[in-house]
């Protein structure tokens, strides 16, 4: 029983993610600019002020970062201050094109989705 439990569980997070991986796709044409930058090996995006964890303005590998029409506008964002991550990494914020932001996030959902599936199958 509890193994059956177990698999519906583990069916269940797959399911999310490819939810997200799919909404995320929708999104790799998207016009405007995002603040996204790595705080040790975690890449951020950004949220606004008060709308990630905790009141965060940062959230790890998001796909409902702010999305700014202007690169001046990002660019204030971006430099308005510094972030840390909870390990006290800096994490230094630049200003990308949306769909490469995106991709980034695309991709990275794709490694994770590979990683839960390998250790899925064992």
């Amino acid at each position: 029983m509890e193994t059956k439990d177990l698999e519906q569980r583990r069916k269940a997070v797959l399911a999310q993610v490819y939810e997200n991986l799919a909404n995320v796709e929708k999104k790799l044409q998207s016009e405007g600019y995002v603040v996204a930058g790595y705080g040790g090996n975690t890449y951020y995006g950004y949220v606004g002020e008060g709308n990630g964890f905790q009141g965060a303005a940062l959230t790890p590998v998001t796909s409902r970062p702010v999305i700014f029409n202007s690169r001046k506008a990002a660019e204030r964002v971006a430099s308005d201050g510094t972030y840390r991550n909870g390990g006290g990494d800096v994490i230094a914020l630049e200003v990308v094109e949306a769909a490469t932001y995106f991709r980034t996030v695309y991709d990275s959902i794709k490694e994770g989705i590979k990683l839960m599936e390998d250790v899925f199958s064992k």
